[in-house]
């Protein structure tokens, strides 16, 4: 469940349209401060993961993105 409320959140979906998801999910509502903890809990992993030391040496990068 956490992480789908993060991935609706990332994706841009509001936080009073994550509420609603809820509750049509799961019968119950997740309030906005919830929806903001777990959203500060998932940009604090990712910037670990953006920070941390790159040990190996990578020749070539590919990004691939969609949107």
């Amino acid at each position: 469940m956490e992480e789908a409320l993060v991935e609706m959140y990332l994706a841009g979906v509001s936080v009073r349209r994550v509420e609603d998801i809820t509750e049509a999910l799961w019968g119950t509502r997740v309030s906005p401060s919830t929806v903001s903890e777990l959203n500060q809990k998932i940009y604090a992993q990712i910037e670990e993961w953006r920070q941390r030391r790159i040990e190996m040496r990578f020749v070539y990068v590919y990004l691939d993105g969609f949107g």
